[in-house]
C-alpha cells in the first residue's frame, strides 16, 4: 500500500431517513461503517431539494481499515451504482454518497465535475481538496462548499482522524 489513507463518504439524506439499506450497500462494496457522524441540516443550496425533498442533512461516516488513495476513483463509480440502486422508484436519490478519503493533513472528495482547483484522476474522476488539517483544525479551502468551510463535521472528522492514526500505527507495527 503506497498511500494510506482513510475511507470516508458525506452523505446528504432526507430527516429520519432510513440508513439501514444504505449501510448494507456501504458494507457490501467498501467495508464495515466503523463511525457515522452526527446529522448537520444541508441549507447552503437548494440544489437537492427537487431531487430529495427539504429537509435535508449531511453527516460523515467512516470504514473500518485503510486503503490506498488510488481506490477512490473506484470507490466514486461504484457510490454512484448504490446511489442508483438505492433510488426511489418515481422520484430521484435517497442519499447522494460523496466518496473520499481523509489522512493526516487533508479531506478530498471524488467528484464528476472538472473545476480550477480539481485534480483529474481518471474515468472521468476528479479528486477535490475540500479541507485541510493543520493545528488541531480541519478548515474548508477558499474554494469549496460553504458547508466544509463552516464545518460542524469538525468533531466527527476530529473522531475519524484518531482512526486513521490508529490504524496507521497497526499497519506500521
Amino acid at each position: 500500500m503506497k498511500e494510506p489513507v482513510k475511507r470516508i463518504a458525506f452523505i446528504l439524506h432526507g430527516e429520519n431517513l432510513d440508513h439501514a439499506d444504505l449501510i448494507i450497500a456501504l458494507e457490501q462494496h467498501f467495508a464495515t461503517v466503523e463511525y457515522m457522524g452526527s446529522a448537520f441540516d444541508f441549507e447552503q443550496t437548494k440544489y437537492y431539494e427537487k431531487e430529495m425533498g427539504r429537509g435535508l442533512q449531511r453527516s460523515v461516516w467512516s470504514f473500518e481499515g485503510l486503503i490506498d488513495a488510488s481506490e477512490a476513483v473506484n470507490d466514486k463509480l461504484l457510490a454512484v451504482q448504490i446511489e442508483n440502486d438505492l433510488r426511489n422508484s418515481s422520484a430521484g436519490r435517497k442519499f447522494n454518497v460523496d466518496v473520499g478519503y481523509l489522512d493526516s493533513d487533508k479531506v478530498i472528495l471524488t467528484s464528476f465535475k472538472k473545476g480550477p482547483y480539481k485534480i483529474y484522476a481518471h474515468s472521468g474522476v476528479w479528486l477535490d481538496l475540500v479541507m485541510n488539517y493543520s493545528k488541531g483544525v480541519f478548515t474548508g479551502t477558499s474554494y469549496t462548499f460553504s458547508d466544509f468551510k463552516i464545518n460542524p463535521y469538525q468533531k466527527d472528522l476530529m473522531r475519524i482522524r484518531e482512526f486513521f492514526k490508529r490504524d496507521l500505527k497497526k499497519l506500521r507495527s
